[in-house]
């Protein structure tokens, strides 16, 4: 497979092309398969380890900007069952072979966005509701200036400030506060998180300057001041911590 997956990667070397891989192109950021993977890999590695509680986290720099957009009908369905299940004048309706619950892709965010936000949201809630499973996403904000959030950003999951001041209002106090916009419910995690990366710092961890004869007092203090200089502040490390126990 390895083999496998170099030669399909050297074929399109130096240029990108969507037809050159076909059903096997992943775009740039292929969040939504990716969790559509997941709906296999989970199940089965709760299975294998038999596990009472598990816990998925999902960290990404970018949003999904490729998805489901056909129903392929089965062999010997009628021809017209297949098409699109997703957009103008369309209304995809999921139901769930494990708890026969129906999600309606329209209805699935409570404020309008792209088609494949929309599909994110129903396969994480997915893998909440059929397999009990802990969510937790993670959006490295990398368009964000400073230590700041896009209103763009929020306005996914919140809708636009004009109309939900007051929601907008407090989560910016939570950007203020604790470095990164916590978002509950609204994107189909338990919670999620937007981190600027203004408010990303790595470092190497380095004591810096070190003397040969420093004691171990110094020594320890050193290396407590390094470790809180560590990738900014423990609170959202503290507040995952919290949901995943």
């Amino acid at each position: 497979m390895g083999k496998a997956l170099y030669a399909a990667s050297d074929s399109v070397r130096g240029w990108r092309s969507d037809r050159a891989l076909q059903e096997f192109s992943l775009s740039s950021t292929p969040l939504v398969e990716a969790l559509i993977t997941m709906q296999t890999i989970v199940p089965n590695f709760i299975k294998a380890y038999k596990l009472h509680k598990c816990n998925f986290i999902c960290l990404t720099d970018g949003d999904a900007n490729t998805g489901g957009d056909r129903v392929v009908p089965a062999e010997d369905a009628h021809p017209l069952k297949g098409g699109r299940f997703d957009g103008y004048g369309v209304q995809g309706i999921y139901e769930s072979p494990i708890t026969r619950k129906q999600y309606k892709l329209d209805k699935i965010c409570k404020y309008y966005t792209y088609k494949y936000d929309r599909q994110v949201n129903l396969l994480i809630r997915l893998l909440r509701e059929d397999h009990n499973v802990n969510t937790i996403g993670i959006f490295l904000d990398e368009a964000s200036s400073g230590k700041s959030v896009r209103r763009k950003a929020i306005e996914k999951y919140l809708g636009w400030f004009n109309y939900n001041k007051d929601a907008h209002i407090k989560v910016r106090q939570g950007v203020k506060r604790d470095g990164f916009a916590t978002i509950k419910e609204l994107a189909g995690y338990n919670e999620y998180y937007i981190v600027p990366t203004g408010s990303t710092v790595i470092e190497d961890g380095s004591l810096g300057e070190v003397d040969a004869d420093i004691t171990k007092g110094k020594l320890k203090t050193l290396f407590a001041k390094a470790q809180k200089r560590k990738f900014g502040s423990r609170i959202l490390a503290d507040r995952m911590m919290s949901l995943l126990v």
